[in-house]
């Protein structure tokens, strides 16, 4: 699923839209499953980069361009 949707995300997303991962401390598979955190859950919300198949071609070209393929990284 998390695939499927990164790439309907790549797809569909404008510069404005974003996607988020929620990383909840302490759940493990196959507990209860809530809605909402509550007070006492420790949450973090990470945002996730998405590259648009639009920029794609602008990304390509510009690491086609580079002599150290590690500068793309800084």
């Amino acid at each position: 699923m998390g695939i499927l949707r990164m790439v309907v995300s790549q797809l569909l997303f404008g510069p404005e839209d974003k996607v988020w991962y929620l990383i909840t401390e302490g759940w493990k598979p196959g507990e209860a499953q809530r809605l909402h955190a509550t007070g006492k859950d420790k949450v973090w919300l990470l945002p996730v980069p998405v590259l648009r198949w639009s920029e794609a071609g602008t990304l390509i070209q510009i690491v086609a361009e580079l002599n150290d393929p590690t500068e793309v990284t800084v």
